[in-house]
């Protein structure tokens, strides 16, 4: 009777002490290029659903949707290209950029500049991360998940 209750919490403790310790006994190279992998894969389904979206938008940003997601598709195969330092270089900088751009153009800057914080910090971590840095980030989340 217990386990039938409890099913899905015993699943979702059992996957995430096997993360854990996935994430313990994996060098942080390796985690890092996966996970650029699947970023890249991120990027080119929002990609084509930026497409599928220009095709039936009626407003004037077609031509934007469409920059877009040609922009998304080539990061994304540059990501699969080179996934290491890179190309975590280049999305840190388009993460700062493109709030950047938006908080010059609003009236009210102090609001966008609260909004998009989380885009410059995530900027910032991509940008000056190093591989030691990460290791010790990722073993750290492989011992509280553990």
């Amino acid at each position: 009777m217990y386990l039938k209750k409890n099913i899905l919490t015993i699943i979702i403790t059992f996957l995430l002490f096997l993360f854990g310790s996935l994430l313990l006994f994996i060098d942080a190279s390796k985690v890092i290029t996966i996970i650029m992998y699947i970023i890249a894969g991120f990027m080119i389904l929002l990609a084509i659903s930026f497409l599928v979206s220009a095709k039936s938008y009626l407003g004037k940003d077609k031509g934007m949707l469409i920059a877009q997601s040609i922009v998304l598709l080539t990061l994304s195969v540059l990501i699969f290209i080179f996934p290491d330092s890179l190309m975590r270089t280049v999305i840190g900088v388009l993460f700062i950029l493109v709030p950047l751009f938006k908080l010059i153009t609003v009236q009210n800057k102090f609001e966008q500049f609260l909004k998009d914080i989380y885009k410059y910090i995530i900027g910032f971590i991509l940008i000056f991360s190093f591989d030691s840095v990460l290791d010790i980030a990722i073993k750290t989340l492989g011992i509280l998940l553990f």
